[in-house]
This record gives C-alpha cells, structure tokens and sequence, in this order.
C-alpha cells in the first residue's frame, strides 16, 4: 500500500523481483548450455542410471503442480513477480521432458541425446529468462500498453458530457495500471460541473477497466496539443481570470446606477473571453430602465478590451444576498 515515502504503492518492487528472477534463469540457461557443449565435445562413457529417468518424471509433475499453484494466486492477486515464479516453475517443467528424452535416449544407447537435451533445456530457461526480463524492463520504463489505453479512451468518451478525449497515460505498477488522460467538456460549463464531471470520469474507468488502480482526469474546454509550444505560449498569454474581474468591476462601477456587482464569471473560449456578470442597482429603479443600462454596460465591457468576445450582464434591484428580490435578476443578452 501506499505510505509518505511511496505515495504510489510498492509495485515496483515487484518488477524489481522478476528482473532479478530473469536475472537468474538467463544465468542458469548460460551455465546448462556451456556444461551441455562441453558434454557434447567429450561424451560421458558410463550410461545414466534408471534413477535419473524417475527423477526427471518426478520434476515434471511436481514442477507442473507447482505452476499451476503458483500462477492461479498470482493472477488472482495480479502479483507480477508471483506470476514470474510460476513462469520458473514451468520452465523447469519443460527442461525435465527434454532431459526425460535425453536420459532415455543415453539408456538406449544413443548418449548423444543427453547433452542435445541439455542444450535445447539451457534455450527454453534462457527464452524465459529473456520474456520475463523484457516484461519487467517494460513496466519498470512506462512503457504503455496500446490496447489498454484504446480501452480506456471508448470508456471515458461514453460519459454523457465529455466532447472529447486526449493526451491518455497508462504506465504499470505492480499488479495495477495508473492512467492519466484529459476530457474536453463544454468551456460554458461552472468550475464545479465540471469536477463533477470528471469525478464521473474517474469513477466509470476505474470501474470497467480491470486492473486501474488510479486515474488522474485534466479538464480542457478546447483541443489542447501538450505538444506544441505555440499553442502553450497562446494560453500562456491570455490574462489571469483575476484581472479580467477586477477590470469588469472597475467598468461596471463607473455606471452611476450600479451599487456593486457581487459577482464576475470569465469563460475563456477560442473566440475570447466571455463574460458574465452580476449588478446591485438603485432601489428606486423600474423595470423598463434596467435594459438600457445593461445595454450601455455591455457594450462598456466590450470597449475596454479587445480580448473580451462577448458580455452577458444580470441585474438586481437589490443585492442578491437578499432571497426575496433574487428573482427580479434578469440576464439580458
């Protein structure tokens, strides 16, 4: 589990221990072929005994046994190295039929057949060794996996509510994948509909996809390349929401009959900045008055900065902390 140290888990440690177990067998496969050669250059004049042929047929079985064990518990906990070990127990399997065949050749008489057995059993625990070294190196380097990442981006596509999916991560750790991935979401939407959307996101991947353990969801209102500086410096320039309310508020106060203006959304869109706003106005003012001061506001706002598209402004006769007059707020196009 994860602790202050390893915020995402232990599961290297496990690659860890199924490199070192490949480790292991391409030593062994390396050793078993070198002696086989050696014994097939220089050929043993004294015949195997009968002991030798029981003692293969036993490492058969039990090594199969032992696989089977082994590799049920592993997948079943989606432990790697668990699963590597089985992969061992198997190789050892398959190296006692070919030494069952070499031993049983060298009792025939043909004692060519034991150090030809030892060669072709040096190749598969080498072949092992090899397939889960290059298993282990993978996860260990992030590599991704393809198919899983098609996966996850039909899943997260099929949220009602998500435009569009990008930019999805998927790295191993352990016996679970971590993804990360960006949704395009409508830019009119409040800052918490979208968490809430994402959330949703998160939820329905981690929850169709076997195997995710975590996923990290980035919310875009437009196609987003990560990979382009140009595109980077645009959004780089565009001015901090901060200063476009404090520039609205500043506009909207000038007008004489707004008392204050509780509240500035800013959208950013790739047309500009869309603004939505909300003004206190004079008690004393009538209904009929309150459009053309929004009228005069709006076109205020779209004068004071050529990076403002469009402006959308709601007045009030009161303040709308008050519930009672919070329906007279009408938003005037």
């Amino acid at each position: 589990p994860p602790d202050i140290d390893h915020p995402y888990g232990h599961g290297r440690f496990e690659s860890l221990g199924s490199l070192a177990i490949s480790t292991l067998l391409l030593g062994a496969g390396c050793s078993f072929g070198a002696s086989s050669y050696a014994a097939l250059r220089s050929p043993v004049a004294a015949p195997l005994g009968s002991i030798a042929l029981w003692a293969a047929l036993a490492s058969i079985l039990s090594k199969e046994a032992l696989y089977r064990a082994t590799m049920a518990v592993g997948q079943q906990q989606r432990s790697q190295i668990l699963i590597a070990n089985a992969w061992h127990h198997r190789s050892d399997a398959l190296s006692s039929v070919v030494a069952l065949v070499g031993i049983a050749g060298s009792l025939l008489g043909c004692r060519i057949l034991d150090p030809l057995a030892g060669i072709v059993v040096a190749g598969l625990v080498s072949w092992m060794g090899i397939r889960i070294g290059v298993e282990s190196l993978s996860q260990l380097t992030d590599t991704s996996d393809y198919d899983m990442v098609e996966r996850i981006g039909d899943i997260a596509r099929g949220v009602p509510g998500v435009k569009g999916v990008n930019h999805i991560r998927c790295r191993s750790m352990g016996g679970s994948s971590l993804v990360d991935l960006a949704i395009q979401v409508d830019p009119m939407l409040s800052a918490s509909c979208a968490h809430r959307l994402a959330e949703e996101v998160r939820w329905t991947v981690a929850d169709k996809q076997e195997g995710v353990s975590e996923v990290l969801v980035h919310v875009d209102t437009t196609a987003h390349d990560v990979t382009c500086p140009l595109q980077d410096s645009i959004v780089q320039r565009l001015r901090p929401h901060t200063q476009v309310e404090e520039q609205v508020r500043e506009k909207l106060l000038e007008i004489d009959e707004i008392t204050s203006v509780p509240r500035v959304q800013v959208h950013y869109l790739p047309e500009g900045l869309a603004i939505e706003a909300q003004a206190a106005m004079l008690e004393d003012l009538t209904i009929s008055e309150l459009r053309p001061i929004a009228d005069r506001a709006r076109r205020r706002l779209l004068a004071s900065a050529t990076d403002i598209s469009s402006v959308r402004i709601g007045l009030s006769l009161e303040p709308m902390a008050d519930p009672r007059m919070a329906e007279l707020a009408q938003p005037v196009p």
